[in-house]
């Protein structure tokens, strides 16, 4: 399992216990939190920006906030969960080292999950009570985060760091290889593993068919049910409504 980024090894100094003493803090305070339901193993904190997330990554993204110093060549790429992050991240890459050997890209492609290529902040970077030294990566440095706007770094602002580019210019290989076909049938994203939020995570999660009726796969009718109440509880009095329920939709 690769690593982008510096990482301590484990040894006891001065600066690795000041890290422990402010994850510390930042738990104590997320503690503090309203906590909610999420459904899953680990209830969910609610930020005072209004946001909900886990407790590790609550306090992962506290420290991210203190301590990362953004530069302007930087690329922080800010997504919404579960809305092709994986797929961006392989893009992002590619097209940042495009000035790169072509078979250079292509063979980190096949030999990474674009997680370890773009790692997040909060869930990989930022974690395991550790501030790790950023400054020796080279330009541009490339970051992800499900982090809301308002609780980043304020360093992104300052820095003024983004995406500047006007012509990528991809080549037509990489372009392939960044395939959803490609980058599913790569082996790496088979059988490899990530590790998110400090546990490994099969890197074949992130892949799933995207086609019409394969919620069957994941759903049962009664969980369908479940959504369908909720979105029509949701959006009651807005007008806007799907034109089918989850469960009208036909099965494959």
């Amino acid at each position: 399992m690769a690593t982008v980024f510096p990482r301590d090894a484990g040894v006891s100094t001065p600066e690795a216990d000041e890290a422990k003493k402010i994850y510390e803090e930042a738990r104590r305070v997320v503690s503090t939190y309203e906590t909610v339901p999420s459904g899953a193993l680990r209830d969910y904190c609610r930020h005072p920006g209004g946001w909900h997330m886990i407790m590790p990554v609550m306090v992962s993204s506290m420290v991210a906030e203190q301590h990362f110093e953004a530069r302007g060549t930087d690329v922080l790429l800010v997504t919404m969960p579960k809305c092709g992050t994986t797929w961006i991240k392989a893009l992002l890459y590619a097209a940042a080292r495009r000035t790169d050997d072509t078979s250079s890209i292509l063979r980190q492609l096949a030999s990474h999950n674009s997680h370890q290529l773009v790692p997040f902040l909060e869930a990989q970077v930022y974690t395991k009570d550790q501030i790790p030294d950023l400054s020796s990566l080279p330009a541009p440095r490339l970051f992800a985060s499900h982090i809301p706007a308002e609780s980043l770094p304020p360093s992104v602002v300052a820095s003024g760091c983004k995406v500047r580019e006007q012509e990528a210019g991809v080549d037509r290989k990489i372009t392939e290889a960044c395939a959803m076909k490609s980058m599913v049938n790569q082996e790496v994203n088979q059988s490899g593993t990530t590790e998110i939020i400090e546990m490994p995570m099969p890197n074949g999660v992130s892949f799933r068919r995207g086609v019409v009726g394969d919620w069957t796969n994941y759903l049962t009718p009664e969980m369908a049910g479940r959504i369908d109440e909720i979105t029509k509880s949701k959006f009651e009095g807005t007008g806007l409504m799907l034109p089918k329920t989850i469960s009208e939709i036909p099965k494959i």
